[in-house]
């Protein structure tokens, strides 16, 4: 088995789209610190100079009219709890003096890299379910697929094979262009010196997740490509699933975002994810419904994902098996 997994480890390497692809993603990660670069560059002296001026002027009033301000607030609160008890203004607001850093916010890549970061890895992701896909379906559409199983008849070892050598590539190429991504990215807030607080050891951790999902993605397209046997095909019916399930299911089911498996994915990668329900419950005043945040954990994303990926690896292996092969 370890013999036929080299093989088709060297025939993915060896296959042209999937060496292009592999440059794409190369490119793509490394074009971070180009989408980063007018993000990175700090506030011109001129208009620094001009906020601080409207902040210490805000400041000054601030601590003239605070009291002012508190007082005419807590009138107010208390006029209105005459006919509603439940009346709250948030009063102390007044009594909280601006601050500098709020009127002088600078992008820094502690503050904004992540979004950056996050837009090329979603490019990385469809490049490694593109070379998966494109692997396999060019198998069966060139017709190769039947020539090989002349040499190895056990159907069942082949596609594990195929499978295994799409998910074994996707994990160190998932892993390098993330952290090539997270570099190219990081490169010129460093030339303005706009850094911030980095944690290094998140980001870390983070490429170690997103070689998981990597493989997980890879082993979703080869098994995909297995069923539709076609490229065109294979995606047609990934477009369906998005278009269909994850977006039209979750605005007629809102409570389907938890199970999506674009949002499971997001958990994965990012440690831990949420989305947002109206949450509706009765009581003594009737119906009250509730805009809530709502977790997805790491560990949730995890076992969606993991499961999907096994049923849909389960149902490749039994459709290959049992389907002739032109």
């Amino acid at each position: 088995m370890s013999r036929l997994l080299g093989v088709e480890l060297s025939r993915l390497a060896a296959r042209p789209a999937v060496r292009w692809l592999a440059l794409a993603g190369l490119v793509l990660a490394a074009l971070g610190g180009v989408f980063a670069f007018s993000s990175s560059k700090p506030m011109p002296e001129a208009e620094r100079a001009r906020v601080v001026a409207e902040f210490e002027a805000a400041y000054a009033e601030w601590e003239s009219q605070s009291e002012v301000w508190y007082a005419e607030c807590v009138a107010g609160e208390a006029e209105e709890k005459e006919t509603d008890p439940e009346a709250d203004w948030g009063c102390e607001w007044a009594l909280e003096g601006p601050e500098l850093e709020h009127w002088l916010w600078e992008p820094t890549f502690g503050d904004v890299g992540k979004g950056f970061v996050t837009s090329i890895l979603t490019g990385l992701q469809i490049i490694v379910l593109m070379a998966a896909v494109t692997f396999v379906s060019a198998e069966f559409s060139t017709g190769a697929i039947g020539s090989w199983l002349t040499f190895e008849p056990r159907r069942v070892r082949v596609l594990l094979a195929k499978i295994g050598a799409a998910g074994l590539a996707a994990a160190p190429f998932a892993a390098l262009t993330f952290l090539l991504a997270v570099a190219s990215t990081y490169a010129p807030f460093a030339l303005h010196g706009t850094t911030g607080a980095v944690s290094w050891a998140t980001w870390s951790a983070q490429a170690g997740r997103v070689a998981i999902a990597g493989v997980l993605i890879a082993v979703v397209g080869a098994s995909l490509a297995t069923v539709a046997r076609h490229l065109a095909a294979a995606l047609g019916a990934l477009l369906a699933w998005l278009v269909v399930v994850e977006a039209l299911g979750t605005v007629a089911y809102p409570g389907l975002q938890r199970w999506t498996l674009v949002n499971n994915l997001r958990a994965l990668v990012e440690g831990g994810t949420s989305y947002y329900l109206d949450v509706c419950t009765r009581g003594q005043a009737g119906r009250v419904c509730e805009w809530k945040e709502l977790p997805i954990t790491l560990t949730q994303g995890s076992i969606v994902l993991s499961v999907a990926t096994l049923v849909l690896a389960g149902l490749a292996l039994v459709v290959f098996v049992r389907r002739d092969v032109e």
